[in-house]
């Protein structure tokens, strides 16, 4: 299972593996799901979004706030986007 922890760096935030993760297993999975033209076009459109790039940071830190964020007009049809590619 992935945990994931979120620093601050640079007035953003950077997100990691938690302790007790293969940081090599994490990098090689992060590596394959961009590998997908599909994901990686879903991905640099988050991205561009401040507002969906702030929501899919803080669902990687805390998985317990992808619920408050489907239902939302901006970042809802990304994340259920993403959610079927992977």
């Amino acid at each position: 299972a992935w945990t994931w922890t979120q620093v601050s760096q640079n007035n953003g935030f950077t997100t990691i593996p938690s302790p007790g993760v293969d940081m090599a297993q994490s990098i090689q999975k992060a590596q394959q799901l961009l590998a997908n033209p599909r994901i990686r076009a879903i991905v640099n459109k988050a991205q561009a979004n401040p507002k969906v790039r702030n929501a899919v940071q803080e669902c990687m830190g805390n998985p317990a706030s992808f619920g408050q964020y489907l239902n939302d007009d901006e970042v809802g049809p990304i994340l259920r986007e993403l959610k079927d590619c992977i």
